[in-house]
């Protein structure tokens, strides 16, 4: 993929930037990655061509044709999502490190591609080894489909509990409520609901509980800055362990200071 060229990946990438927290990381994986796998299933195919002299020039044209539709469905899914998606699967704590081996991961099977692919093509031929990927993609999706929760437009705590609802769950609702959901949708072309798997109202103080949270603690944030600064008495705004600590300003390394 490193080979691909700027007029193919930046339309791509550009796709992948406007719809990753829109459609969703998931769901690019899911659209990419059946096109990534019958693109290079055709490129095997494409190879049984007659080797004639204008026959020839046909099999060479249409596998290179291939080869970029397999790029173009590449570039907005598999290319950029996995670097998002695996910066907000780890913890803050652990994140630096977690990317670290995320990135890693990634370039070491890569390399593990581009060294075994010669010898793959001699083993197993063009369409031993394209149509080798494309079930790679097939398993990947079906991986994806099963075990990959979405993650679009979630603060750290929605995403703490998205990834704190156990795989089996979360593996029961895609097979038994997702995929029947979307055969009625879409296939029979039913207007029927699909029942959430989060439940995000539930979470302790909810999204309203939150908001309210936010609010109070820039408004305590507004009235210390105030005191500090000498513009206002506003103390009595305060919850009262905040106003001890800016009256007696940050002990034994402990506090809030400005």
């Amino acid at each position: 993929m490193d080979n691909c060229t700027p007029l193919e990946i930046f339309p791509s990438n550009l796709i992948a930037n406007c719809t990753q927290d829109t459609y969703g990381r998931r769901s690019l994986l899911l659209f990419t990655f059946p096109n990534m796998a019958w693109s290079l299933l055709v490129v095997g195919l494409c190879s049984l061509i007659a080797s004639g002299s204008s026959d020839s020039k046909l099999r060479l044209g249409l596998m290179a044709f291939f080869i970029y539709v397999f790029a173009m469905f590449y570039s907005p899914g598999e290319g950029p999502v996995p670097y998002a998606y695996s910066a907000e699967v780890f913890p803050l704590s652990h994140r630096e490190v977690g990317m670290g081996f995320a990135v890693a991961t990634c370039l070491f099977w890569a390399a593990v591609l581009g060294i075994t692919l010669p010898r793959m093509i001699h083993v197993f031929g063009i369409v031993g080894a394209f149509g080798f990927y494309a079930g790679l993609n097939v398993l990947a999706f079906i991986m994806i489909f099963l075990f990959v929760p979405e993650t679009k437009q979630r603060t750290l705590e929605e995403l703490d509990y998205v990834f704190a609802v156990h795989v089996r769950k979360h593996m029961r609702y895609q097979v038994f409520t997702a995929l029947p959901w979307w055969f009625r949708r879409y296939i029979l072309r039913k207007k029927v609901q699909l029942e959430p798997l989060y439940r995000f109202d539930l979470m302790p103080g909810g999204s309203d509980g939150r908001r309210r949270e936010i609010d109070e603690l820039m408004r305590n944030e507004k009235v210390m800055v105030e005191m500090r600064e000498g513009r206002t008495n506003g103390a009595g705004m305060l919850p009262p362990e905040i106003r001890e600590c800016v009256r007696s300003g940050p002990r034994n390394g402990v506090g809030i200071s400005y």
